[in-house]
């Protein structure tokens, strides 16, 4: 079966493409822009640059079920809560370069003024390199409070997209959300996140060895962390250092089931727990913490209370049904763990009859309801 010959704008002369009037419209510097209007996509379609300035306008949700190939240097601008939904099998190539980037935006300059880029499928193969997306996480696409210039499907199965010197700015939420489950971040470097009024990034465990540190730049944001809404993790991960803390919301555990799991956190990463958040290394996991004197891992709270020391204590099924693993700590690994700085690499792991528990909020009424046969903890080693 051959190929379908792709939709190649400006040439078609279907109705979702017509010229731009009207004084609600941003002022351009080229030709007239091409007003995309209808709410749907089915075809493969390529959108290529038209002249200077702003090319293709899209006034309302756009969804589109077909590979969409965007070449560089294209300008695409939004109206009030216009936005982009992939469905079924939409896909998206976004390839511009470093002197002609490809910009989506709002008309106006405004924090959330349009909905974002939502991928709700699960296709592989998505790229966005050399990409800026501003002023999106406006309107939610489905009535979940999840705003976002970028936001990737919760639950996705094998769906996958490369992500690489793009800009996430100005959002009226996250720069980039990605929901929980599966999703495949396949690669992500050299991106910037700046100026949202939530977070930078928004993401589960899982996903933290694919970020790259300190070559992508995060600052300015309402909520200046990288937010980690608890999770799994599988295999192999290292957290790098981002130059903003990494912010745990929820539970993440080190190893699940019969998967096992190693989770490298690199010198001078800065972890801060939520409330009862907390990482936990099963039997199944080990954690190798790569603290140095000058460039210490620090565990700490969000809300600005004492720094937090690593615990370790043996298991009970009646705590752990609850999640309250929690025991008083051998002296010898707080003294170590100077209560929350990690001065030296210490490896962490977990057994059968005991697992280390990293963060939670350990107060007086939690600790009055631990049998004491568990407040007397157990001795407990740092190798390395």
């Amino acid at each position: 079966m051959g190929k379908a010959t792709p939709t190649i704008f400006p040439n078609s002369t279907t109705r979702q493409f017509r010229p731009a009037t009207g004084d609600n419209l941003p002022e351009t510097a080229g030709k007239e822009p091409l007003i995309i209007d209808d709410q749907y996509i089915t075809k493969e379609t390529v959108l290529n640059k038209r002249g200077v300035g702003i090319d293709y306008i899209i006034t309302q949700k756009l969804m589109i079920s077909s590979r969409l190939i965007i070449e560089e240097g294209v300008e695409i601008c939004f109206t009030k809560n216009a936005g982009i939904e992939f469905r079924g099998n939409g896909k998206l190539k976004a390839q511009g370069s470093a002197t002609a980037p490809i910009i989506f935006r709002g008309a106006e300059p405004d924090h959330g003024f349009w909905r974002g880029i939502y991928f709700n499928n699960d296709t592989s193969g998505n790229i966005l390199e050399h990409c800026h997306l501003l002023h999106g996480g406006g309107s939610s696409f489905d009535g979940l409070e999840v705003h976002a210039n970028l936001r990737l499907k919760s639950g996705a199965e094998g769906g996958g997209i490369a992500l690489s010197h793009c800009t996430f700015n100005e959002s009226g939420g996250d720069g980039i959300h990605i929901g929980s489950g599966n999703y495949n971040l396949t690669r992500f470097n050299n991106n910037t996140m700046q100026y949202n009024l939530r977070a930078p990034l928004s993401l589960e465990a899982g996903l933290l060895g694919v970020l790259d540190g300190l070559n992508s730049v995060c600052g300015y944001n309402g909520l200046n962390c990288v937010e980690v809404r608890g999770g799994r993790v599988f295999g192999k991960c290292q957290v790098k250092d981002a130059g903003i803390p990494y912010l745990f919301k929820d539970i993440s555990m080190i190893g699940y089931g019969s998967t096992s799991a190693f989770m490298t956190i690199a010198e001078g990463v800065e972890i801060k727990f939520a409330g009862d958040a907390r990482i936990v290394v099963t039997s199944m996991g080990s954690i190798q913490l790569q603290g140095s004197k000058d460039d210490p891992v620090h565990f700490g709270s969000s809300e600005k209370k004492k720094t937090i020391p690593v615990k370790v204590h043996p298991l009970d099924a009646g705590l752990m049904l609850n999640f309250y693993w929690y025991a008083l700590q051998p002296a010898v690994l707080v003294t170590a763990l100077n209560l929350g700085y990690v001065k030296k690499p210490s490896l962490l792991s977990g057994s059968p009859d005991q697992m280390v528990v990293i963060g939670g909020n350990l107060n007086e009424s939690s600790h009055a309801a631990i049998p004491a046969r568990l407040k007397r903890g157990r001795k407990y080693r740092l190798a390395g």
